[in-house]
């Protein structure tokens, strides 16, 4: 989360009266009435500040003090106005990515003054103290490892929260020697505000090998990984393998098992791998080369169209005549060669995904991807078992590796038999251990809005990076704003509904009825056709969500939304059935159009003032 570059800074001098410069000590994120946790999805950042504020958050607030540092003078105090709703205490604190000693407290607060009535705030001031450790001190301990002394002029840019545990601040320093004098506030935020490099934040980094991306549904988390240039290089080379993780997903679908197979003696092969077959064959000087050609690879060439073979001899340099050479051959190595035991039912070992990505990764130095979509549909202890242990990790490989079972390992023998890798240990070289390598990222992506199907335990989560997928407005392929609407017509006019205003109307009434964003909705929740989303797509998917997913469970505290008039002039309450005719087949648009006319005036008409 970005913060003002003046709001956590030090070692500085104003020249001019009555503008002291003081730090803010806190950011503001926007407004709500009591009881709610507002969180504004357009904010890069927020969504992750405030997630793992929850995680880490202590309900012991007799222990969370102001003024227990001696030398800290009255003024620094939170003001009165200020109610603090949670605190959080964080004992990983980074600054710059290098570790820092000591623990630091965030608090969130709603401000009710007379200009600033509902403000919330995400604090992060000195004179926070948790049972006798204050911020101020880890905050000398952040200028040491800057490299500072006590009197350096240093700043903070941005502050966020990894894996919903470890505290991150990214400083600039000034002067690491002494403080700066400037003329005014402002004059010390333009040389500040220089200082500050323009950085193109890419999600793929050597801290990203396990990373979940989580958000909103339709918040575009598969594209993102999809969309990523390092997946985009690998997927042209085979070496990207995904899964979608369900209830039924286990061990076994995850990893492989034996399963019953059709024995065949020679896997089928495509066109283009005949024509290398044909082609290596030629250059040996073989006698009858199409002649033998097509009697080993029969089972292949058999079902092919008399264009395809014609295809494949002329590019290996012989002419359709050779046709009928190929014929012969089939038929030889049909009558003669074929194995009377194809065609029985035999137990092999079928590796899936993990096992897949696994063995490409020990058999290339080249990046390889295991994508897991909806990783928590599924149950991760049962589907990872003892891999779970592998998911730590030091200098990129697995730093407590696991014994294979025997099926497992019989494969894996065979698998990475011929591997290249020099680094490849004895042990996961036979199969007998595994391994990940530092070549092997397993990304994935999570709904908030699941989260009650299989909740993920901390152990599981501390082993990845969380990457929070905000809510924003879509953009096509080339980065231009997409502009879809809804057919509803909103006037006589007949303009109809732009579907991003109602999407930021709608998660503003979701987040004052759920007090958080896990039900919102993101800009692909569905999709348009030709710009537009049909009435019938936006009533069964975004009006029967919002209907049985969110208003059901949460309640109709909104009357005046769930209401409507009926022919007789007499008020009657909504239910999905109302958005349909009579018979059911058609959208009742009369309906329809009434009630998304009342959620995007909402705010005006029904929203509680304090």
């Amino acid at each position: 989360m970005k913060i003002d570059i003046t709001s956590l800074c030090f070692g500085f001098k104003i020249e001019k009266e009555n503008d002291s410069g003081t730090a803010a000590w806190a950011t503001s994120i926007g407004q709500a009435p009591k009881g709610i946790c507002y969180i504004d999805t357009e904010r890069d950042g927020l969504g992750e500040i405030v997630y793992g504020m929850m995680y880490k958050s202590h309900s012991d607030f007799e222990n969370l003090k102001v003024r227990d540092v001696a030398g800290l003078e009255k003024k620094e105090e939170p003001r009165g106005d200020r109610e603090r709703m949670m605190f959080s205490v964080f004992e990983d604190v980074y600054v710059n990515n290098k570790k820092v000693e000591g623990i630091y407290t965030l608090s969130y607060e709603r401000e009710d003054s007379t200009s600033h009535k509902n403000r919330l705030h995400i604090c992060y001031a000195k004179y926070l103290t948790y049972k006798g450790h204050s911020n101020k001190e880890t905050l000398k301990e952040m200028a040491k490892v800057l490299g500072c002394n006590e009197d350096a002029c240093w700043f903070v840019t941005d502050i966020s929260i990894k894996n919903q545990s470890s505290l991150h601040f990214t400083a600039i320093v000034v002067n690491p020697t002494k403080s700066m004098t400037y003329d005014d506030s402002k004059a010390r935020k333009r040389a500040w505000e220089m200082l500050v490099p323009e950085i193109d934040i890419s999600i793929h980094d050597n801290n990203t090998l396990q990373q979940i991306y989580y958000g909103a549904p339709g918040t575009g988390k598969s594209h993102k990984i999809k969309d990523d240039k390092s997946v985009k290089e690998a997927d042209k080379k085979n070496m990207v393998f995904r899964t979608t993780f369900h209830p039924d997903s286990d061990y076994s679908t995850f990893v492989g098992a034996y399963k019953p197979t059709m024995k065949s003696s020679e896997r089928i092969y495509s066109p283009e791998e005949l024509t290398i077959k044909l082609k290596e064959i030629k250059t040996t000087g073989t006698t009858y080369p199409c002649h033998k050609f097509a009697a080993k690879y029969w089972e292949s060439l058999k079902d092919l169209t008399p264009d395809s073979i014609k295809q494949i001899l002329n590019a290996c340099g012989f002419t359709d005549n050779y046709s009928v050479e190929i014929g012969k051959g089939v038929a030889i190595g049909q009558e003669y060669l074929n194995n009377p035991e194809d065609g029985k039912i035999i137990y092999s070992f079928c590796p899936q995904a993990f096992t897949n990505a696994y063995v490409e990764a020990w058999n290339t130095e080249e990046e390889v991807y295991l994508v897991i979509e909806e990783i928590n549909r599924g149950n991760c202890a049962q589907i990872f078992g003892d891999l779970f242990q592998l998911l730590d990790r030091k200098n990129g490989i697995s730093e407590y590796p696991v014994e294979a079972d025997t099926d497992l390992q019989n494969y894996l023998y065979k698998a990475l038999a011929d591997t290249k890798r020099a680094d490849i240990p004895d042990d996961v070289r036979s199969g007998k251990k595994l391994m990940l390598p530092s070549n092997l990222y397993i990304w994935a992506t999570m709904n908030t809005s699941d989260q009650s199907l299989f909740p993920i335990d901390s152990a599981f989560k501390r082993r990845w990076d969380w990457k929070y997928i905000k809510i924003k407005e879509g953009k096509d392929e080339n980065g231009n704003k997409l502009d879809w609407k809804v057919d509803v017509k909103m006037d006589e006019a007949g303009t109809l509904l732009s579907w991003w205003d109602f999407i930021k109307k709608i998660n503003e009434i979701i987040a004052s009825m759920t007090s958080s964003a896990d039900k919102q909705l993101g800009y692909f929740f569905c999709c348009a056709k030709d710009g537009v989303i049909e009435e019938e797509t936006f009533v069964s998917k975004v009006i029967f969500y919002l209907w049985n997913d969110v208003f059901k469970d949460y309640g109709f505290e909104d009357a005046s939304l769930f209401r409507y008039t009926d022919k007789e002039g007499k008020d009657q309450d909504l239910t999905f059935p109302d958005f349909y005719d009579e018979e059911g087949e058609k959208v009742n648009t009369e309906r329809l159009t009434d009630f998304v006319k009342k959620v995007m005036s909402w705010k005006k008409t029904n929203a509680e003032q304090d």
